[in-house]
């Protein structure tokens, strides 16, 4: 892509990365690629060795391979990369539009953020308070009866999703108890298999979740590009 990029006569690069949070080590590792930081990460080689084609069958990567994908890409355009959507206000109005779409009376309504989240522990920290950001700016702009958050982990260690499960159907277990319908708006870019993880999560149990997530939505498209001006003006 990068060369692609210059091909076309490109002189400056910002790369946007279309991710829910930046405490990611998905987003580290794009990060050294592309040169916005000069130590390697931990897990880039399990990245670098993962088999990103379209075919069906999934191969062991050849090790010069692994070697060659753990590289910086060279570029005689500079790179400059901005942060990802973190607690951007265009999240906290497309949630609340997600909110809006199932709700009836908002007064009796909780919602519940729902994120995939990481499988660090003090990543998710991070995650959690940039949610915790977004959840107080939603409910400056709303009347639900409340606001919660909480990540589901999936990709953790058993135990870490047990618990993560176990805490997601406890609190829509007190929230129906309290009387209040739950509105689990999930803090995903886009629906394709999470959303089911999470409707598996609360099988028996009642609520109700938008027909989509984050994407798609013009103001996505929106906040790439207002990041990338931003990033150049800087």
């Amino acid at each position: 892509a990068v060369n692609k990029l210059t091909t076309r006569g490109v002189t400056e690069i910002e790369a946007v990365p279309l991710f829910v949070s930046s405490h990611s080590s998905v987003l580290d590792s794009i990060a050294y690629l592309l040169g916005a930081r000069t130590n390697a990460p931990e897990d880039l080689r399990i990245f670098a060795a993962m088999d990103h084609s379209n075919h069906s069958a999934h191969h062991a990567m050849d090790p010069s391979a692994v070697a060659e994908n753990s590289k910086p890409v060279v570029s005689s355009a500079p790179i400059h990369m901005t942060e990802a959507l973190n607690h951007h206000r265009t999240v906290t109005s497309i949630l609340l539009d997600r909110a809006k779409s199932i709700s009836l009376d908002p007064a009796r309504e909780e919602i519940l953020l729902v994120a995939h989240g990481p499988v660090d522990d003090e990543a998710n920290r991070q995650w959690l308070a940039d949610m915790k950001i977004i959840a107080t700016a939603m409910a400056e702009s709303s009347v639900y009866a409340g606001i919660e958050y909480l990540t589901v982990r999936d990709d953790a260690e058993e135990p870490v999703r047990n618990a993560a499960t176990r805490e997601l159907r406890a609190r829509v277990q007190r929230l129906n108890a309290e009387g209040k319908t739950v509105l689990i708006t999930p803090l995903l870019l886009s629906y394709g298999g999470i959303e089911r993880g999470i409707r598996k999560r609360l099988e028996g149990l009642q609520y109700k979740m938008p027909s989509q997530a984050l994407l798609p939505d013009a103001r996505i498209a929106a906040w790439v590009l207002a990041m990338a001006r931003a990033e150049k003006a800087d």
